[in-house]
């Protein structure tokens, strides 16, 4: 290890500071390693420890407190319009319900795809698809595509292999 210096600076009522110059402070033998103590808590709740030093342990003592109430467990429930609501067991007042539904898809950026008869779209044109109009029931990912049941309309679609 190696020496320390410390610069020794007073500060004065006035604010003005002075420089008082350095101490070296020399360093030392490298002291012994510290012996580590160990907790363990059993299943009762007692905390003993053990060490590898051969030092004398704290007392043991039980840190288990006295069994509490039982919570209240709440129950979210989501209807088919995105409302959740909420239930509880214990008597307690629930939170306010609300829509979480979202709002939606509002925009859609692929770059190329094919719409193939069972739903998967990975390649139109991004003009053709900024000619579609869509209105998903379902999304899903599948093998990384986007996999939907939908109703399209479209005033013209060219499909040209590239």
């Amino acid at each position: 290890m190696a020496d320390r210096i410390y610069k020794l600076t007073a500060t004065l009522t006035d604010g003005t500071s002075v420089d008082s110059g350095s101490i070296v402070v020399p360093a030392g033998d490298k002291g012994d390693t510290g012996t580590t103590f160990t907790p363990s808590v059993s299943e009762d709740g007692t905390l003993s420890w053990t060490n590898d030093g051969g030092k004398q342990n704290p007392a043991a003592r039980n840190i288990k407190g006295v069994k509490g109430d039982t919570g209240t467990t709440f129950t979210p429930s989501v209807d088919a319009d995105g409302n959740i609501s909420w239930t509880n067991d214990g008597g307690k007042p629930n939170p306010e319900g609300q829509n979480i539904k979202g709002v939606g898809i509002q925009d859609v950026a692929v770059k190329e795809g094919t719409i193939t008869p069972d739903g998967y779209l990975p390649a139109l044109t991004h003009e053709q698809i900024q000619q579609l109009l869509f209105v998903a029931e379902h999304f899903q990912i599948v093998d990384g595509k986007i996999r939907f049941s939908a109703e399209i309309e479209a005033p013209s679609i060219n499909m040209v292999e590239e």
